[in-house]
């Protein structure tokens, strides 16, 4: 017996190799595609609320001006909404141009737009200014260690190190750039220098922060694991927890250090228990569904990611976390609706076109499908996935000779650059295709291919050999091929099943009957099995098993009551 399978759905398979990407800095896992550099991040979080404490000449005014469009900048950086955080930066910048901080932040939205070139030469620009600032040259550091331009970040951050200790970017970088130099005991003494540092005015976000910054850190030297690295940072903890015992925050914080140490599962169970008690908190909202995303929890993440669109809908990148996530959970409809959100808002390119058209295929949303598809390829003619998934829509349209064609389209496009598509699957679906078409030598060829590419493919085998018996020819390579699927997998029972059909097609019920009886043990209520049960019952001349068999047959299966009826009454 043959499964008759439809040509599976792709539920999340992907149909292209995509290049490696290798960050030049590390990053942690991020929503929507929106990764930042870490020591980005750091220097964000290092000047968010920080007083450089230069005292500036200009006019109260200029210095409201500069104040109120600093403000601004800092709401829209919260909000990742990167240009209009560099406009007001700028403004600010220019109002008031001895503080060093506002040229600082416009430089971060530089680099955070792809624009590094113009970002270091805003704080070059700055530094000239003023040589010794520890806030730029933490800055500058920071984003010569984006280019890996080692040494001139390690200068500048060791520089701005002795002066400020309490900025963590500079560690992030110096810790970086010992590993460029293969010098991985200088984080240990990094690691030993911010311990013993205080900063001015201590407060618990502050060691927090090392805790977080250090877990993820000190197993870069490559003797340290993740959960020492957590048992290594509790000092930190401690500080801080002594600063301010109870407080929501520091739980907060703990959480954020084992997310950035790795242990997605402890950030979870601590990042729950802060939510539970502040809702609407942002970034343990947004840490918290990154955790669940990271330990496989689709579920729980889909309605926090919904809840981060609702509050930051200019953040279209979520759409595609989102359809992911749907998709993860079998809601496909969900799936699509939340792509097509994505593409509504954003550039659309090859791999959502994708991620849409195969969410409307497993939606069974098969016109929407067929749309995108047709759209995608007028825009990407030479990407071979596009012809695999619109065979598979034409197929289930049982559109089975424009399937075919679209599978050989598919080959063709994928021959030689995409070769890892043309899989043991893709010629399974290309056979299906085939045989529905009633284009045997495309269904055998494409079956060998299986074959060829998995010799102990025995789904194939019995597909193949069930189909040959079926039609009643080649009974002899039917046999050896079944008889092989039933040595690799002796309890299925569609394979023995297929076995007594090539016997009784070879007009051998004697040996057929045996093995269609274990076939009826492993699959009692099959009614393709209870059929071939009575056909075969009644060569062996057993009638009244024959007819009980056909009467469960029929019971099971009234699709073919006809047929059924004519075997219980061959007069009628």
């Amino acid at each position: 017996m043959s499964s008759r399978p439809t040509l599976a759905l792709l539920a999340g398979c992907t149909l292209w190799v995509l290049p490696a990407f290798s960050p030049a800095q590390p990053t942690a896992p991020a929503l929507g595609g929106e990764s930042i550099p870490r020591v980005l991040e750091l220097l964000a979080e290092d000047f968010a609320a920080h007083d450089a404490g230069v005292v500036s000449s200009v006019p109260p005014s200029a210095r409201a001006e500069a104040a109120a469009a600093y403000a601004e900048g800092i709401q829209h950086l919260k909000n990742r909404d990167w240009t209009r955080a560099l406009a007001r930066f700028r403004q600010s910048a220019t109002a008031d141009p001895a503080q060093p901080l506002a040229p600082i932040h416009a430089a971060l939205c530089l680099a955070l737009t792809g624009q590094p070139d113009p970002a270091r030469a805003l704080l070059a620009e700055a530094l000239q200014r003023q040589p010794r600032s520890p806030e730029l040259l933490a800055a500058s550091a920071a984003l010569h260690s984006l280019a890996s331009e080692w040494k001139s970040a390690a200068s500048q951050a060791e520089s701005s190190r002795a002066r400020q200790p309490h900025l963590l970017a500079n560690y992030h970088v110096l810790a970086q750039a010992a590993l460029s130099q293969k010098q991985p005991a200088r984080i240990r003494q990094l690691f030993t220098l911010s311990l013993q540092s205080t900063p001015p005015a201590p407060a618990p976000i502050h060691y927090t922060r090392l805790a977080a910054l250090w877990a993820g850190l000190l197993p870069l030297d490559g003797k340290t694991t993740p959960s020492q690295a957590l048992r290594e940072v509790q000092p930190f903890l401690a500080k801080a927890e002594a600063l301010d015992p109870g407080n929501i925050a520091l739980q907060s914080q703990s959480g954020m250090v084992a997310f950035a140490a790795g242990d997605f599962a402890l950030a979870a169970t601590r990042l729950e228990e802060v939510h539970r008690a502040r809702p609407h908190l942002a970034e343990v909202r947004e840490k918290l569904a990154l955790a669940y995303i990271q330990t496989a929890r689709p579920a729980q993440a889909i309605p926090l990611v919904e809840a981060i669109i609702h509050d930051a809908p200019h953040r279209h990148g979520l759409h595609l976390a989102l359809g992911e996530l749907h998709g993860k959970t079998g809601q496909w409809d969900r799936a699509a609706d939340a792509y097509a959100a994505y593409h509504q808002l954003g550039a659309p390119n090859a791999q959502t076109l994708f991620a849409l058209a195969e969410s409307q295929l497993n939606a069974r949303r098969l016109d929407d499908a067929l749309a995108t598809i047709r759209g995608a390829q007028i825009k990407h003619p030479s990407v071979p996935a596009f012809a695999y998934l619109r065979a598979l829509v034409l197929h289930l349209q049982e559109r089975h000779g424009d399937a075919l064609t679209a599978f050989v389209e598919a080959e063709a496009l994928a021959t030689p650059n995409y070769t890892a598509m043309l899989d043991r699957d893709f010629y399974f679906r290309k056979g299906l295709a085939a045989e529905y078409a009633k284009d045997d030598a495309a269904m055998e060829a494409a079956f060998k291919r299986c074959l060829a590419l998995q010799p102990d493919d025995h789904e194939t085998m019995n597909h193949l050999g069930y189909t040959w018996a079926e039609r009643g020819v080649r009974l002899d390579e039917a046999l050896k091929l079944i008889q092989r699927a039933v040595e690799l997998d002796p309890d299925n029972g569609a394979y023995l099943d297929s076995l007594a059909w090539v016997y009784y097609q070879k007009g051998d019920a004697k040996r057929a009957l045996p093995w269609i009886l274990k076939a009826a043990a492993q699959l009692p209520d099959d009614p393709v099995i209870l059929e071939h049960l009575g056909d075969i019952h009644a060569k062996a001349g057993q009638p009244d098993k024959a007819r009980a068999a056909w009467t469960r047959a029929l019971e099971k299966n009234p699709a073919r009551a006809d047929e059924i009826r004519q075997k219980l009454n061959p007069r009628t």
